[in-house]
């Protein structure tokens, strides 16, 4: 909880910084699902994979910036369909802080294809271990097409590829002690309204 603390302050110092720059500011959200692949190493038992899909609500603060690129920061809600860590309980939902950089190749008829790359830490609650939660380091890259309805009101598509490595957790399970390490590679498609003001 302090590391986002501590993100959403330093995100939030560099907002006036943006503005006295005479950028455009938007705000937004996104709907997205993904096609999550985890891969557990652990100390008991070879190295296995398995799939889950999730769902989530992204909120997004941004400024445009010369030559056609943006940056954003946004907190996202994921909701996953099955447990990936809980033993005996359930896992609660991945809240996530993340920034990008993007990049548009405006074209005509308000058409904007664009390419992203971000960078991402996320939290949730889990049951069954030492810890109660766990967190995760993320990468992403995208790509996508916005349309503008007016100057102010743009709507986009687009899919993303990301890669987490989440911390490593331990705990007994039955009489076994178990230490698992975990990465994710997603293939999480979304679309999005922004709001320039």
């Amino acid at each position: 909880m302090k590391k986002i603390i501590t993100s959403i302050i330093i995100a939030t110092t560099l907002i006036p910084s943006l503005m006295a720059e005479g950028s455009n500011l938007y705000f937004g959200v996104d709907a997205f699902q993904g096609n999550n692949t985890y891969t557990y190493d652990t100390n008991i038992a070879p190295d296995y994979d398995w799939d889950n899909d999730s769902k989530g609500m992204r909120l997004k603060f941004g400024a445009d910036l010369e030559n056609s690129w943006k940056v954003q920061g946004y907190l996202s809600i994921e909701d996953f369909d099955n447990n990936n860590f809980s033993i005996g309980g359930e896992d609660g939902n991945l809240y996530e802080l993340g920034v990008d950089v993007i990049k548009g190749l405006p074209l005509e008829n308000n058409i904007t294809p664009f390419v992203l790359a971000g960078v991402s830490f996320g939290s949730m609650e889990i049951e069954g271990y030492d810890d109660d939660t766990i967190s995760n380091v993320g990468l992403k890259i995208g790509v996508g097409v916005s349309y503008s309805f007016t100057p102010e009101l743009e709507a986009l598509i687009g899919i993303d590829l990301k890669f987490r490595s989440w911390e490593e957790i331990d705990g007994y399970v039955g009489n076994r002690y178990v230490e698992i390490e975990t990465t994710e590679e997603i293939v999480s498609p979304y679309i999005g309204l922004n709001y320039h003001f």
